[in-house]
């Protein structure tokens, strides 16, 4: 193999996770011949520098090397467990009010977050029931978001369960307009990004699909995306594969569970094993002047100092393991203390969305001028897709923070969500400026793990497809 062309896969190989082998597939070789046409550049040394610095290069390129098999109501028997098994086994555990929240990774066009609302809609819960659609190409969520398909998406063995949410249209098939309310598209790196995260709402999950991935990975990656998984996942959650996938009961702690005609994955509702220490660390910030779009942010440096809170330290090593129960007993006492209150409410916000809320709404009040609840409520409203309140929420919060980049990048996602695309660019661009000022191996403030450079390229991802550059 050329020098260029393995440099090339090594930094596909590096930003996907996939198992990438040039000499043996013939249908890689192809891709990457058409995408480097399509560009105009007849050196592949040159293409690897076209596609590190144009994202949509980039972009066109994952079209090429990543499959894009997927059709409404694939693996029907699944769908069906989900109707029948899981989503009545968490309304009946979590109570009738429960807002599901369920996660397609790895979406590609949309067929299967759509196929998803549909199912919840059949099973009679489809007004209860939240879904967060990711992927990895930008151009698979744009078609994804149109909601357009043609008559070869439909070639499943279930048509008739779409009904009357797809019509006929110019082109093809439409998504039916009541069920966009409840689907959200969003870029995310499954090998990469940092998850669970309240920014990317991958938290507290109550079902994952992550069907057809994990077989294009490398095993490490599998490993890493499988445990990742497994903590995105609310205690008693359920995880859908492929029946084509790796099992994954050797990676983490999970559970194989007969769901009607399938196998499914649940993680066990008590924590297996304690973990280590943690200690709980505190940031004392002032900050008092907004970052504007053609404005220096000005980062300032805050102090961290260690707490020495024993109860506090319980509650958040109890957090990292998912013990909502023992969180809530360390510190619903602990209403005048704001970090306790906090660990509180990301526990609540794993097992309930609403339930989550209306607490963080009374220790906002309490607590007015500690962003990193704020910033909760901010998050918490945005999933209730209460968009008028949750922008409210992220301004008090980078009021508070004027420099804090996942804040402006919650900021964008509310006004993105709410059609304001001008003013959700320039959210993106405050947090993309805040994130070139820092190394990207940086730990972004209140943002679970993630770095900046990853929520640099989050950023970015997000002014390219509504269309705002940088």
């Amino acid at each position: 193999m050329e020098p260029a062309m393995r440099s090339l896969l090594e930094f596909l190989s590096h930003h996907t996770g996939f198992r990438l082998s040039y000499d043996r597939d013939a249908a890689l070789t192809d891709g990457i011949r058409r995408a480097i046409k399509r560009a105009g550049i007849s050196d592949v040394a040159d293409y690897l520098s076209h596609i590190q610095n144009d994202q949509a290069a980039f972009d066109d390129l994952l079209a090429e090397v990543t499959v894009g098999e997927t059709y409404f109501f694939r693996e029907p028997d699944q769908l069906e467990a989900l109707r029948k098994v899981i989503l009545p086994e968490i309304l009946s555990r979590k109570g009738r009010d429960h807002l599901v929240r369920i996660w397609s990774s790895a979406c590609s066009t949309g067929e299967e977050p759509w196929s998803l609302a549909m199912a919840c809609r059949t099973a009679g819960v489809g007004d209860q029931c939240r879904i967060l659609a990711t992927d990895i190409s930008r151009e698979s969520l744009q078609k994804a978001e149109r909601g357009t398909y043609r008559q070869w998406s439909l070639r499943g063995p279930s048509r008739e369960l779409t009904g009357s949410l797809l019509h006929q249209a110019v082109g093809g098939w439409q998504i039916d307009d009541s069920l966009r309310k409840h689907v959200n598209f969003e870029y995310l790196n499954l090998a990469l990004d940092a998850y669970p995260s309240l920014a990317t709402g991958t938290w507290g999950c109550d079902v994952i699909f992550c069907r057809n991935v994990l077989i294009y990975f490398d095993q490490k990656s599998i490993e890493a995306v499988v445990r990742r998984l497994y903590d995105s996942l609310s205690p008693g959650g359920w995880l859908v594969l492929a029946s084509t996938d790796p099992s994954v009961t050797q990676m983490a702690p999970f559970e194989l569970v007969e769901a009607g005609a399938c196998f499914v994955y649940r993680r066990p509702l008590v924590t297996a094993s304690p973990s280590p220490t943690v200690t709980v660390e505190t940031q004392p910030f002032a900050f008092d002047e907004w970052v504007f779009d053609d404005e220096d942010p000005g980062l300032t440096d805050s102090t961290i100092v260690a707490s020495g809170d024993v109860a506090i330290q319980a509650a958040q090593e109890a957090l990292h393991e998912g013990d909502f129960e023992r969180v809530r007993e360390l510190t619903e006492a602990r209403i005048d203390h704001p970090f306790a209150t906090a660990l509180l409410i990301r526990a609540l916000a794993g097992q309930d969305t609403v339930k989550a809320e209306q607490a963080c709404a009374v220790a906002v009040d309490r607590h007015p001028a500690f962003e990193e609840l704020q910033y909760l409520h901010s998050i918490l409203l945005l999933d209730l897709n209460r968009y008028r309140e949750a922008e409210q929420a992220a301004r008090k919060t980078l009021f508070l923070r004027s420099d804090l980049a996942i804040g402006h990048f919650t900021l964008g996602m509310i006004l993105q969500r709410s059609g304001r695309t001008q003013d959700a660019g320039r959210s993106f661009r405050n947090a993309a400026r805040i994130c070139q000022r820092l190394p990207p191996e940086t730990v972004i403030p209140l943002s679970d793990g993630e770095q900046a450079g990853r929520l640099l390229q989050m950023a970015s991802q997000h002014l390219a497809m509504i269309g705002a550059g940088e």
